[in-house]
């Protein structure tokens, strides 16, 4: 009977011994991956200016995982992919962005984690110039990219009195609104800014029109597993109140302070 009893608690003790050893190594773990959108939205984030993702969101989480000591890889997929694997497989740390708002059937029944948004981005239409401040009622045709809602004239879109063109490209559906070909284009306000300046060189192009309907987004981080580390970051943030402001004026990101 001793010797049973014995055996029985030799086992136990392996058992607990494992089990502090593997939480012990999570601990200690200093790399992580984060799931991020294969997808040109610079200035907030790119990964289509070279292999390299870039952007004032790699500065801020480079920034935090210096503090900490850890290594972050960034894991590039398209959007849709993006969420299907962060759900449903374990082989990302972190999905950046991320919003509570965003496929929400997805969510359901987990457990997730999101940090204090890295940026709130402003979403709404660009228009030419001389069109600025006329009524919805002179918008028969708005751009938008695939895969992007543009939420504040769904109603309009689903009573058929705005009909949506959709492009894979933002600089083709800019330049459609330039030339007249579409009444405006529903879009990220400072990624749409910066490619006006840069890539199509018509910096008064089109106009952000905020007499018309527009959104705030906010962008987190956000994990399944590593909620410790996502309080981290907050703590990070709320410590470092300057780096996002400074951040934001590096790269000429205004987000929702337009008025």
């Amino acid at each position: 009977m001793k010797q049973i009893i014995g055996v029985a608690f030799l086992a136990m003790a392996l058992c607990f011994g494992n089990h502090a050893n593997a939480e012990g190594k999570a601990a200690e773990r200093k790399t992580f991956v984060i799931g991020v959108e294969d997808f040109d939205y610079y200035p907030l984030h790119s990964m289509s200016r070279g292999s390299e993702f870039t952007g004032f969101a790699r500065d801020v989480l480079d920034a935090f995982a210096h503090e900490h000591g850890y290594t972050f890889v960034y894991q590039p997929l398209p959007i849709n992919r993006l969420f299907a694997v962060f759900f449903e497989k374990n082989t990302l740390d972190f999905k950046y962005p991320d919003n509570p708002h965003w496929q929400t059937e997805r969510r359901q029944g987990v457990r997730l984690s999101y940090s204090t948004p890295l940026v709130v981005s402003e979403e709404g239409a660009l228009v030419l110039p001389s069109h600025k401040g006329r009524s919805l009622l002179h918008i028969k045709t708005m751009g938008t990219m695939l895969g992007f809602t543009p939420w504040p004239y769904l109603s309009f879109i689903n009573d058929k009195s705005v009909t949506l063109v959709i492009d894979d490209n933002f600089d083709s559906l800019l330049r459609q609104a330039i030339g007249g070909h579409i009444d405006v284009v529903y879009m990220n306000v400072d990624v749409a800014k910066y490619r006006l300046e840069t890539q199509l060189k018509e910096p008064q192009g089109l106009v952000f029109d905020l007499d018309l309907p527009h959104a705030a987004s906010d962008f987190s981080l956000s994990t399944r597993q590593h909620h410790e580390i996502i309080r981290q970051l907050n703590l990070f943030l709320q410590r470092q109140p300057l780096l996002l402001p400074r951040l934001r004026e590096k790269y000429h990101i205004q987000g929702s302070d337009r008025r």
